[in-house]
């Protein structure tokens, strides 16, 4: 297992020598696990002029405030955690003198718990999400 910039990412692959001379099979699996906090929405007009320090330094509160409203604006309650699964295979078929045949077959799927500071309910705690595929 890799840990990447904040990301768990596990790859396995496994290549067939051959199951004879006609049939070759090539399996793959891919895990990846990450985690991250979301970048402060920014309107055109700000994103045109990024060089503006009040542009630049935009983004979420480092700290929570007395104000439970301007809490939604706390970085921790702006996040995500997504796990994403990858299962690959390829199976080449080799008919002698007449041609060749290759299967390709993916299946993803992607967990996603969000956390958007988007919106106020008990006075402007967070709001969990789930995002399943």
């Amino acid at each position: 297992m890799e840990r990447i910039s904040g990301e768990e990412i596990v790859t396995i692959g496994l290549k067939s020598s051959g199951v004879n001379d006609i049939i070759n099979i090539d399996l793959f699996y891919n895990f990846n696990e990450s985690e991250a906090h979301f970048f402060k929405d920014l309107s055109y007009e700000q994103a045109d002029h990024i060089n503006r320090d009040d542009n630049f330094y935009h983004h979420y509160n480092n700290e929570l405030t007395s104000d439970p409203k301007e809490n939604i604006n706390y970085y921790d309650y702006n996040r995500g955690k997504f796990i994403n699964r990858d299962f690959m295979s390829i199976i080449n078929i080799n008919i002698p003198e007449k041609f060749s045949l290759s299967l390709k077959h993916i299946i993803q799927s992607e967990d996603a718990k969000l956390q958007e500071g988007k919106g106020f309910y008990n006075d402007g705690v967070h709001q969990p999400k789930a995002r399943l595929y």
